[in-house]
């Protein structure tokens, strides 16, 4: 029976090995057979429960869920506007100054920031259906990929980092936050440090070559992220991580003087991309960087709690179940162990020195100084004054930040561990078990919503369920922790999208072949009333739609009917615009800090040259005391209708 067993291990093991070594070949055949299927994880399915005309639902499995306004509702309308736009980098489809679209969720643009943005290649190549396929596929790929080798470097351990890229490319908060922008910057953060070590110690010419092209691609793309809160930290992360990798394995170094020439390329390479976009968006960078949200934010921490610095075990129920407080986004987290590690991080410290193991020493100290300093800023916080120098002041996400380097120190602990186990006392980890109990049952009581699990019971189980991993940790039962955190992420995150087949929940509506019927040869201006998803819908169909989401103030607009601009605190930020139609003064109101509710007086449709008109008011007492003309085109599923409007 053993025989069995362990021929059935050696079979196992050996297909694994024959998969990490041809994971990239792998890897390009699934991207392509997803993508000539059209599969995505887009949540474009929320626009059947908008418009339920029995159009045939993209959803193959999971939920369309509403909360990721931002993905479809925003970003997916950005890029897919592009197609009718030709991809110029100014666009008006949402504008009459027009908004630059690399600013906007860095959508797909016929420049050289392309070559940044990979992601964005299938829509310039294929259009839209392919294009949103390719684009959540190859983040997905690319990523498990990137910190496989990231967690290869760290630890030499492929098995380690196989399990290492499944952790984090499915915790919570990659899935939550996959679009727009959070997901970007760490994708790129670790590419970087991938990039940057063998940039240094690759061998061969052609391999020189190829490292010297993609760190002007990567360092390109890291940039055009444009999400300071998380770059500043992942940046300096991965930039102390490299150094200290580099600094161990000097010896591997194959970097010879004439390859000076090489960084200079790669600088030249940078400046010349990311020049030729700062000179030609510089006025809507300074838009950008001068609003009133998120622009003039100011973060100097200390605003976390205890129990931020655990793995969230609200996380669990999100996926199935709204939150009383906050929302499910914002709870999200990494499934992680740091908070144990970093206290039995001395220990272990010590015993590695008398097993005279010491390679990896560097990195866990690392990681471990990093952490504090983050969990610094997080509870304690920094003057404002240091915050700016050191540039945390633009910093208001460390909890996603500190989840990922708590991520990342795990692993690191878990493989340490497995190669130090000989050493390790069993009386001394029941100590550190017990002392980490009492530990994670302290800050359990914070972290339970009636609304997720009415039983409180339920979340003490799940804590010990935590200190159960713990103990799988110290006493090196790897199969058993792997296999645990394997089960959790499968529970907490890979569910959080749906698996969706083409685009038919946007273009296949009765409604989208109207707009498309209209666009086809008239790009007038479109305005969508009383509706707080139908302006990026009627966008994402090739409609100009003024109401739609704005990054930065569009003045060209906000003038024609506030030329003084008093109202330049309400539409001088990020914005989503909500619209109501009246007879009375148009006037502004603050929802939230990224949109406003518009009370738009009637006579203001002619300062802006509306020709369209989408609304589910009866417009011809709103209309009977001006010299507007309307005539209704079409009436919505859904009880809005379509005017046509003249002057």
């Amino acid at each position: 029976m053993n025989s069995i067993r362990y021929r059935w291990n050696d079979q196992w093991m050996h297909g694994f090995d024959w998969i990490i070594k041809y994971r990239y070949p792998i890897a390009l055949v699934v991207f392509i057979v997803c993508v000539c299927c059209h599969i995505h994880g887009s949540a474009i399915g929320c626009y059947d429960m908008i418009l339920p005309d029995q159009t045939k639902q993209s959803i193959v499995f999971g939920v369309a869920r509403p909360i990721r306004g931002d993905e479809f509702n925003v970003q997916t309308p950005y890029y897919f506007s592009q197609y009718y736009n030709h991809y110029k980098e100014v666009s008006h489809y949402m504008s009459i100054a027009g908004q630059d679209m690399i600013i906007g969720y860095n959508a797909p643009v016929l420049n050289l920031t392309l070559i940044g943005k990979p992601f964005t290649w299938g829509y310039l190549i294929f259009g839209n259906t392919i294009g949103l396929s390719w684009y959540w596929c190859m983040k997905v790929i690319l990523f498990l990929l990137m910190v496989y080798e990231l967690l290869y470097v760290l630890i030499k351990n492929s098995h380690y980092a196989v399990f290492g890229s499944l952790l984090i490319v499915f915790s919570p908060s990659m899935q939550w936050w996959f679009c727009p922008h959070m997901y970007d910057v760490f994708f790129w953060a670790t590419t970087l440090f991938v990039v940057g070590y063998y940039f240094f110690t690759s061998q061969k010419n052609w391999q020189k070559i190829g490292f010297t092209l993609l760190a002007i691609c990567v360092l390109t793309g890291f940039v055009l992220a444009l999400f300071p809160s998380c770059q500043i930290p992942t940046g300096l992360l991965m930039l102390a991580l490299l150094i200290v990798c580099l600094y161990r394995d000097r010896n591997q170094w194959s970097f010879e003087k004439k390859d000076v020439i090489r960084i200079f390329c790669v600088v030249g390479g940078v400046v010349l991309v990311l020049g030729h976009f700062v000179w030609n968006a510089q006025d809507q960078i300074k838009l950008l960087y001068n609003t009133v949200y998120p622009g003039r934010r100011i973060s100097t921490g200390g605003n976390y709690q205890l129990y931020d610095l655990f793995s969230n075990f609200r996380t669990l129920f999100t996926p199935y179940r709204d939150p009383s407080t906050s929302n499910s986004p914002e709870l999200s987290t990494f499934n992680h162990l740091g908070p144990f590690c970093m206290i039995y991080f001395p220990y272990l410290w010590s015993k590695m020195n008398q097993s005279q193991d010491t390679k990896d020493k560097p990195v866990g100290m690392t990681l471990f100084v990093v952490l504090c300093i983050e969990i610094f800023f997080m509870l304690i916080g920094f003057s404002e004054t240091f915050a700016k120098i050191t540039l945390f002041s633009y910093i208001n996400r460390m909890k996603i930040v500190y989840g990922f380097t708590a991520t990342l120190f795990t692993i690191w602990t878990m493989y340490t561990v497995y190669q130090n186990r000989k050493y390790l006392d069993k009386k001394v980890n029941a100590i550190y078990l017990i002392a980490f109990t009492g530990m994670i049952l302290f800050v359990t009581k914070a972290m339970i919503d009636p609304a997720l699990m009415r039983h409180t019971i339920v979340y003490y189980c799940i804590a010990l369920g935590f200190v159960g991993l713990g103990a799988f940790l110290i006493f090196s039962y790897q199969q058993a922790l792997i296999t645990t955190f394997l089960v959790l992420i499968s529970i907490t995150s890979m569910t959080v999208n749906p698996i969706v087949h083409g685009t038919a929940s946007i273009y296949n509506h009765a409604y989208s072949q109207f707009i498309q019927s209209i666009v086809s040869k008239d790009d007038s201006y479109w305005l969508v009333a009383d509706s707080a998803y139908l302006q990026n819908f009627t966008m994402a169909n090739g409609a100009k739609v003024l109401n739609a989401v704005n990054f930065y103030p569009d003045y060209g607009k906000w003038k024609k009917i506030d030329p003084k601009l008093k109202n330049d605190a309400y539409y001088n930020r990020y914005i989503h615009m909500n619209l109501t139609l009246t007879t009375d003064q148009t006037k502004f109101q603050l929802i939230t800090p990224d949109s406003i509710q518009i009370q738009l007086n009637v006579n203001d449709l002619k300062k802006w040259h509306i020709k369209y008109l989408v609304t589910n008011e009866d417009i011809s007492t709103l209309l009977a005391q001006t010299d507007i003309q309307s005539k209704s085109l079409y009436q919505i599923i859904g009880g809005e209708n379509v005017y046509q409007l003249s002057y």
